[in-house]
């Protein structure tokens, strides 16, 4: 993350905090740089009106500056030496080619007790707007794998938002 966003994200916030076209500014680059550069094209729905209606929820709800409190919390980036979880909840994974991050599957069995990964070729971080079928359809798979009785913890089921082919690989040993 730059610095300008981690070290004083209060001097990002409050310098924006009732500027509604600084707003745009600033969450409408991060629409167009971390979305897949195809976006506005089906199955996207990112469109100019979309990011308009995103944008506008952050300043009518005074939300913009809790937003990005997140970012002083990890000053020196966020971590990249992730330990199993303590839970042995399914985790259902979904990566988005465009995402700003990049999870390979080995990887992320390494933090929990991965029974499904999806890639999806389609979508970037904001795989609701950029890739909304697919999005859908991973969300629906992880409620009818946890309405199937297939959890074995009585944590509910973990699933993270990441981008194709279902693999269901069972209790990690």
């Amino acid at each position: 993350m730059p610095r300008r966003k981690t070290g004083a994200p209060n001097d990002v916030g409050l310098s924006l905090y009732d500027s509604p076209v600084g707003q745009l500014a600033w969450i409408g680059a991060k629409f167009k740089l971390w979305s897949d550069p195809r976006a506005g094209t089906p199955p996207s729905v990112l469109t100019n009106t979309a990011i308009l209606t995103s944008v506008s929820l952050y300043y009518l709800t005074d939300s913009f500056l809790s937003a990005i409190w997140i970012y002083a919390q990890n000053a020196d980036g966020f971590p990249e030496d992730y330990t199993m979880a303590d839970t042995d909840a399914p985790m259902l994974f979904s990566q988005f080619e465009y995402n700003i991050g990049f999870w390979p599957r080995q990887y992320v069995a390494l933090v929990g007790n991965l029974v499904s990964y999806k890639f999806h070729t389609f979508g970037g971080h904001f795989a609701g707007l950029d890739n909304p079928p697919a999005l859908i359809e991973d969300i629906r798979e992880m409620g009818d794998y946890y309405m199937a009785g297939k959890p074995t913890s009585t944590a509910r089921p973990l699933f993270l938002n990441q981008n194709e082919g279902v693999m269901y690989q069972g209790r990690r040993e």
